[in-house]
């Protein structure tokens, strides 16, 4: 298999690499093969059906909301617990309160007891806990408030 220069942008959901397969054998014919990528997904925070969790280092909080790049099983699910710098859950934001994530989504929103505003904590070190079960975490991403169209955030 030989990968062809770089990736091609099919859209907006999907990447193509493609592959030419048997290049150069006499006894097999030679074809094209196409990979199907979704836009930054290339690395993951994967947990089984057992179900894991991760807890990030505590960063500056900036931002409205909190998005996840994140993909689940039909049987699977994400939440977030949001906790102060020593890893106690804050009031209102603590695993109980979490909404259950499931789906695929490039930009899903995070929300307990279905409020998504995290501007109080902006300026203060927060941990996100992610448990995850059957699922996968490519990205998180805190969001400014976008109804004047600014998109600003933290990527991690």
């Amino acid at each position: 298999n030989y990968p062809t220069w770089g990736l091609v942008e099919t859209s907006s959901m999907d990447w193509s690499m493609f592959f030419s397969e048997h290049y150069r054998r006499p006894d097999a014919r030679p074809r094209l093969r196409r990979l199907s990528i979704r836009p930054q997904r290339f690395v993951s925070i994967h947990a089984d059906y057992g179900g894991g969790e991760c807890v990030t280092n505590p960063l500056i909080f900036r931002g409205r909301e909190l998005h996840l790049n994140c993909s689940t099983s039909a049987a699977g699910s994400v939440c977030v617990e949001v906790q102060d710098e020593q890893g106690h859950p804050l009031d209102g934001f603590a695993l109980a309160d979490a909404d259950v994530f499931f789906g695929d989504a490039l930009d899903a929103k995070m929300t307990w007891k279905g409020r998504s505003d995290l501007a109080s904590f902006v300026g203060r070190p927060v941990r996100f806990r992610l448990v995850l079960k059957d699922a996968d975490v490519f990205a998180l991403q805190t969001v400014a408030d976008t109804l004047e169209g600014s998109e600003g955030g933290a990527r991690v």
